[in-house]
């Protein structure tokens, strides 16, 4: 199973889907631009805290947080505890979408975590 999902992320990448890493903050800042864009965006777990507002799609729907902001996630649940595992480096390949509300997310095609030493 594992070597199909990482299948299912070199073929978008070989093509030229995903393009560099993409701050967190230029996606909030320039919602025009980034809507229905493929992204990455790397930065820290933070779960599913109430501090970062209500989820956008699902009650499941996590944040991604990195030195320019943060935004919510959907799509993929990663197999990370929401509250031990807050911190975990995660890499996030998706597709930038917005709310009715204005709201921006990601919704995920996939996720990498960052092995712990």
């Amino acid at each position: 199973m594992t070597k199909f999902f990482s299948l299912m992320l070199i073929i978008p990448l070989l093509c030229g889907w995903f393009r560099g890493t993409t701050a967190i903050g230029s996606i909030r800042d320039n919602l025009e631009k980034y809507q229905e864009q493929r992204v990455v965006v790397s930065g820290t777990y933070q779960g599913m805290k109430a501090e970062y507002g209500s989820p956008p799609m699902t009650r499941s729907d996590w944040v991604v947080r990195d030195d320019t902001g943060w935004i919510y996630v959907t799509g993929i649940i990663p197999r990370l505890n929401p509250l031990r595992d807050i911190g975990r480096s995660v890499t996030v390949y998706g597709t930038v979408k917005v709310t009715d509300s204005g709201q921006p997310y990601i919704r995920a095609l996939y996720v990498s975590l960052l092995r712990r030493r």
